[in-house]
């Protein structure tokens, strides 16, 4: 649909926050975590945006875990 982008990590994240540099999301898009449909909060500023991800959302045993982001349109 151009209004969604995955954001796949092949290592388990190991922080409660990161940082994505490279992904410009709009305010009002929305993030979650495939498989749970759990919401991130995430918040944008000069030097990236940073996502809060809360430790139960990544069960080991995963091969990778992926965030759906929903652009705002």
């Amino acid at each position: 649909d151009g209004q969604t982008v995955y954001v796949i990590f092949l290592k388990k994240p190991t922080e409660s926050s990161m940082a994505l540099q490279s992904l410009d999301i709009p305010k009002g898009s929305k993030v979650s975590v495939l498989g749970s449909g759990e919401k991130v909060k995430w918040t944008k500023t000069e030097q990236g945006t940073f996502l809060s991800l809360a430790p139960s959302l990544f069960s080991s045993g995963q091969h990778a875990w992926v965030l759906k982001v929903a652009m705002a349109p």
